[in-house]
């Protein structure tokens, strides 16, 4: 009793097939991925400095995105690992007069560096 696939298997032989296993550790990453991606379509062009971070930070833990470690993201350099690992590049960038003017809540001077 104490292998619990070997259990299932054996439970399931009468079909002719045995089942497919799938590793739980994969099923919980694939719908983070979902969520990971999710989050980053609505933070697309938008600065992460300042207010941004932390509001970052804030979907992160609302949607319940934890490391591989099972850990909540607390830090922006964590939102970028897990950006990563979802496939996502996020790219630092200097700021612009433009960005100045489109961003002001975020962005305070030029060449200022964001991601």
């Amino acid at each position: 009793m104490g292998n619990t696939e070997e259990a299932v298997k054996e439970m399931y032989s009468y079909l002719g097939a045995v089942p497919k296993l799938v590793d739980p550790n994969l099923i919980r990453f694939s719908n983070q991925k979902e969520l990971i991606l999710e989050i980053a379509e609505r933070w697309r062009g938008i600065p992460l400095k300042g207010p941004a971070q932390e509001a970052l930070l804030q979907d992160f833990k609302a949607m319940g995105i934890t490391d591989k470690q099972r850990h909540s993201i607390s830090s922006l350099r964590g939102c970028t690992t897990m950006f990563n690992e979802a496939g996502i590049t996020v790219v630092e960038k200097q700021a612009t007069l433009k960005d100045l003017e489109q961003w002001p809540q975020y962005l305070t001077k030029i060449r200022e560096k964001y991601r």
